[in-house]
């Protein structure tokens, strides 16, 4: 599924995210509004609903005047995250604009407490998509490897692989015995003895050599 969604035509994604926004927009003022009155079920008037169709509607025009549906969520960045944080803060003076326009009488702490579920609602979907689509390209496109060395040199080489595109580290190899089954920085410190099986499940076929490492090790080891 997460697959069909990267190949499909960038007019698809959009439309994809547009329909997501406009669900989403109005279940964050019912949730900020629950939030504010302490109940799950609300009793909303003429005047209510048409404030948050009119929140919605204006939310989306003003969500595509600033490019959001332009950026591709695989690559948002901080600058995306800033804008989208803009998008919503206008949002939040709509729902008040309109609020105030249509005479709903939303509580004005539900305006403040909407920019948050807005913020979490419609931002922390597009950073666990981008996310997923990381990890999916590191392990589609990196070249998994182990680090020999559990010490400082080797945690230096994991760090420095950390924005690498070539390799990706799936554990360390060493051979002193405290360090094995610890876990340093995410990945497990394996003995020597578990590297054929490792490499197996893997499909590795080489072990970078921390500075400092015996060099035999490397020539036993390495494919």
């Amino acid at each position: 599924m997460l697959q069909y969604l990267l190949s499909a035509p960038r007019p698809i994604k959009r439309l994809i995210t547009v329909v997501y926004d406009a669900t989403t927009i109005p279940l964050a003022v019912y949730a900020a509004l629950a939030l504010r009155h302490g109940e799950v079920t609300l009793h909303a008037n003429q005047e209510v609903i048409s404030t948050i169709v009119a929140t919605t509607a204006l939310t989306l025009l003003v969500f595509t005047r600033l490019g959001l549906y332009r950026a591709v969520v695989r690559y948002m960045a901080s600058k995306a995250y800033g804008t989208l944080a803009m998008g919503i803060t206008l949002s939040a003076l709509i729902l008040a604009t309109s609020s105030f326009v249509l005479q709903s009488n939303l509580p004005r702490s539900s305006i403040i407490i909407y920019w948050f579920t807005a913020f979490t609602l419609l931002g922390l979907p597009r950073l666990f998509i981008r996310s997923i689509v990381a990890q999916l390209n590191n392990s589609l496109t990196k070249e998994a490897v182990v680090i020999y060395g559990a010490g400082n040199q080797g945690i230096a080489l994991l760090n420095a692989l950390s924005n690498n595109d070539k390799y990706r580290p799936i554990a360390f190899i060493d051979d002193n015995y405290k360090k094995q089954k610890t876990i340093i920085q995410g990945l497990k410190v394996l003995p020597a003895t578990e590297f054929l099986t490792l490499s197996q499940e893997n499909n590795i076929s080489k072990i970078l050599l921390a500075h400092g490492q015996h060099q035999h090790f490397k020539k036993k080891t390495t494919y």
